[in-house]
């Protein structure tokens, strides 16, 4: 069953060029030998490049017994591909039998007016061979590859989104730490260093009421000034393995 390339009146302009190229690349040319234009119109040397390309599949399927005539002819004439080779007698119409047949035509008389026929291009390139290809791997060649959105901190953040614990002393780089204890440590971090800035500009008279508390407590800041800032955030997280000039550190790298 000879091979066909169906085309698809939904390609896009960018599909059909892609589509060229790949002719381009392949030695399928136009009626007259010549490489196409790469410009997404599939006109009449598009078309004609097609064919080619439909030939050749078929007969890698199976080889044409006019085509192995035609390379045994050329042969005898001195006809060579590109690379100044004997054709193959394979049966298969490439681009190698393709120029070999053009240099041949342009050396005979166009029989109907006495004069030279209309002089075809010989391709001198050496293309790759195509292999056995289907309408799906068409399809997807021409088709262009949805561009991926990469997420350049991908690697700095955990699978549910949070930012990964970066093991530099003193940094804190967003997520906390790497326990829930050292999690809610640091909120309240984040919190008590709030409250002693507040307090050391001034902003707080008689004592300072969390905003963020459950209860709308009053916090304990007897004896509190703008010198004792470090013991207020070691009463507000309590006595720990964790002091509060560590995490001062890591609230401040944070801010």
């Amino acid at each position: 069953m000879a091979w066909t390339l169906a085309i698809n009146k939904n390609w896009t302009s960018e599909q059909k060029k892609n589509l060229q190229r790949i002719l381009n690349t392949f030695g399928f040319t136009d009626a007259e030998g010549n490489e196409l234009a790469e410009d997404g119109y599939l006109g009449p040397k598009t078309m004609a490049a097609i064919k080619k390309l439909n030939r050749y599949q078929s007969e890698v399927q199976a080889p044409g017994s006019e085509t192995q005539e035609l390379q045994k002819q050329l042969n005898a004439f001195g006809f060579k591909d590109a690379a100044g080779s004997a054709l193959k007698e394979d049966g298969i119409y490439g681009p190698k039998t393709d120029a070999a047949s053009n240099a041949f035509e342009n050396n005979f008389l166009d029989g109907a007016t006495g004069g030279k026929n209309a002089a075809k291009t010989v391709q001198t390139g050496i293309y790759p061979s195509l292999p056995q290809i289907t309408q799906k791997d068409v399809e997807s060649v021409i088709t262009p590859k949805a561009a991926t959105v990469t997420d350049p901190m991908a690697g700095q953040k955990n699978p549910d989104g949070t930012w990964k614990q970066i093991a530099v002393p003193g940094a804190w780089n967003g997520s906390g730490g790497n326990s829930s204890e050292e999690q809610a440590l640091l909120s309240k971090a984040l919190e008590a260093q709030d409250m002693t800035r507040r307090i050391n500009a001034g902003l707080t008279q008689g004592g300072y009421r969390e905003t963020g508390g459950a209860q709308g407590q009053a916090a304990d800041t007897s004896g509190l000034n703008a010198s004792t800032g470090d013991d207020f955030m070691d009463r507000m997280l309590g006595k720990g393995k964790y002091t509060s000039t560590t995490l001062s550190e890591k609230v401040n790298a944070k801010r």
